[in-house]
């Protein structure tokens, strides 16, 4: 009889004349039914083994089940999953044979009150989801016997309204996994589980996370000496102190992000807390706003391999100790202390990092950190530094002329919005074969006066957009050699560098660049510019390629090739002291942009124009004004 009225219409059954003593199925037999009421006071089910889902998605609100006979049933899994049930009393169920109880009860969102089975004897070995997501405010456990139950993976899972539970003699002797037992649970307040015996648990991940209404929790009983996974077992949790030095956390693999989103969490004893097996320390503090200091001096380390966002956005954490920290093996940083805004100096030199690969964002956000000691970092195998010191806007000076350069791929944004960085002591770069990516790497470092880039061999570059974008102080800048084959744009590459007077760009390849928009724009002090070895046979846009450029008097542009060119909008605007310019050999053929080309261009008198080809210019609005 399974299925027999899955999402039936009919609105009434009678059951009087059905002959079921034999039927053994029953599953999913009154799947979105909507009979109200359904009576089944006479009918048979002595026989039936399987109730899978009988109920589930039932749309009426009551159902007497007071005469049900359960004697053989072994699977009620799913029995009244998502119904809308409102009162559910099962207190004559024989569970005697039953084995199957998982997500029995899942989703009934509008149960009020549920009344559970009473049994001496117990076959139950699953309630996976058994009372997930429900309406409940209170649930009684008193009555039921868990002796034989091995899995309770989300047993309570999302029943945001449960604000209290009554184990009773609730037993847990023979469970392997609690994982995301009381997950989303928002509404417990307190939970006293010194009565559980976890002597057999492996899993415990997520067990307590999303529990934002608990003020207290009793762990102190628990047997931990077999669990080897708490991955997010406080995640979210919403308590102030937490004192987990008395688990036993030796066996324990994993504990991907332990306490993420903690973000009431101002406290952690840890006591002897064994983190000996561990190999990744991803995302443990992620988060965790209201923690100001960390002793992190018991935590064994020798293991770990990744530290990726271990203390993200960690905003009010001000100092932590590391003295135990042991990072050899360790190959990712990446985010590591992202945002830790109130962190002011951090003394990384017992940091042994001849392992490490990955310092992405490593320091990104710290805009109160002042000091930093990195004065032993191996960086020989590091190959992405990108926007590894991104705004720390508090940093003065910065010694990394120890760094290894020969893995690095992607310096990117590496010094982004540092515009307090005075005195910047870079590595010399030794990488024979390797491309780089620097786009925006000194992006508004409007403090630092000098910036000395040196390498062994032909810089090879990958981008270098925006490189010194707003370095508003900058007055000495010395290039190596460099090779720009792979970039395709150098816009905005001196953006407001505002104080440099001269350039020298005879070590610049420019011979694949299609983009030089903004190159050179507010370059106010700029007086000599020398860019007859400057290759611009692929540019297509010169758009305010020297914009503001206020004290060049002269610029000779003669051996420019513009065959390519289709956008010249406000190339010499504001050039107010310009009054000799060679644009002789430009070919505007292609150009369709011209708008503001010499606009407030006061002190040019004269100038030839006369190859110009401007029959493809849609735009030419305020040229010459």
């Amino acid at each position: 009889m399974s299925y027999m009225f899955y999402a039936s219409n009919i609105n009434s059954l009678d059951f009087s004349n059905f002959k079921t003593n034999k039927v053994t199925d029953m599953k999913y037999m009154f799947y979105y039914g909507s009979f109200d009421p359904l009576n089944l006071s006479s009918f048979d089910t002595s026989a039936v083994t399987n109730m899978k889902g009988i109920f589930s998605y039932y749309e009426a609100t009551s159902l007497d089940l007071s005469m049900f006979n359960t004697n053989s049933v072994e699977d009620m899994s799913n029995m009244f999953e998502c119904s809308k049930i409102i009162s559910l009393n099962l207190s004559t169920f024989d569970m005697k044979k039953v084995i199957d109880v998982s997500s029995m009860f899942r989703l009934i969102s509008g149960l009020q009150n549920l009344t559970l089975w009473k049994s001496d004897i117990n076959s139950i070995i699953t309630m996976k989801y058994t009372f997930s997501k429900t309406g409940l405010e209170f649930l009684d456990l008193s009555s039921i016997n868990t002796t034989g139950v091995e899995n309770m993976y989300y047993i309570f899972e999302g029943s945001a309204r449960l604000s209290s539970i009554n184990f009773g003699n609730f037993d847990t002797s023979k469970v392997t996994t609690m994982v995301g037992m009381f997950s989303d649970c928002s509404s417990l307040e307190e939970l006293n589980l010194s009565s559980f015996d976890t002597s057999n648990v492996q899993y415990m991940n997520g067990l307590f996370s999303g529990c934002k209404g608990l003020k207290s929790i009793n762990v102190s009983s628990f047997n931990m000496k077999n669990v080897i996974e708490i991955n997010h077992m406080f995640k979210e949790i919403s308590l102030e102190y937490l004192d987990i030095s008395y688990l036993n956390t030796s066996n324990v693999q994993s504990m991907l992000g332990l306490f993420y989103e903690a973000n009431q969490l101002k406290s952690i004893n840890f006591g002897n807390f064994d983190t000996s097996k561990i190999t990744s320390f991803k995302e443990m503090f992620s988060y965790c706003l209201s923690l100001e200091s960390l002793n992190l001096s018991s935590f064994n380390t020798d293991k770990i391999k990744t530290m990726e966002r271990m203390f993200y956005s960690c905003t009010n954490l001000k100092s932590i100790n590391f003295e135990s920290f042991n990072t050899k093996e360790v190959e990712d940083m990446n985010l590591m202390f992202y945002n830790c805004k109130s962190l002011i100096s951090l003394d990384l030199s017992i940091f042994n990092t001849s392992s490490l690969k990955n310092t992405k964002q490593m320091f990104s956000g710290c805009s109160s950190l002042e000091n930093i000691n990195l004065s032993n970092f191996v960086t020989s195998k590091v190959t992405n530094m990108e926007s590894m010191f991104y705004g720390c806007s508090s940093l003065k000076d910065l010694d990394i002329s120890h760094f290894s350069t020969e893995s690095i791929v992607n310096m990117k944004s590496m010094f982004y919005n540092c515009n307090s960085l005075e005195n910047l002591k870079l590595p010399i770069i030794n990488i024979e074969k390797g491309i780089i990516d620097t786009e925006s790497m000194f992006y508004e470092c409007n403090s630092l006066k000098t910036v000395n880039i040196t390498s062994v061999y032909t810089l090879n570059l990958h981008s270098t957009e925006n490189m010194f974008y707003n370095n508003r102080n900058l007055s000495t800048l010395i290039l190596p050699k460099i090779n720009t084959y792979w970039v395709n744009s150098m816009s905005g590459m001196f953006y407001h560098c505002e104080s440099l007077i001269s350039f020298n760009l005879s070590n610049l390849d420019t011979s694949w660049i299609k983009n030089m928009k903004e190159m050179f724009k507010g370059c106010y002090s700029l007086q000599f510019l020398d860019l007859s070895g400057i290759n611009t046979k692929n540019v297509e846009n010169m758009n305010s390629l020297f914009y503001d450029c206020k004290n060049l008097t002269s610029l000779d542009l003669g051996s420019f090739n513009t065959d390519s060119l289709t956008n010249m909008d406000s190339i010499f605007y504001g050039c107010n002291s310009l009054s000799y310019l060679n644009i002789k050999s430009f070919n505007t053929a292609s150009v369709t942009k011209m708008s503001y080309t010499f606009y407030n261009c006061w002190n040019l008198t004269s100038i030839d124009l006369l190859s110009f080809d401007t029959r493809k210019v849609v735009n030419i609005y305020g040229t010459y004004v």
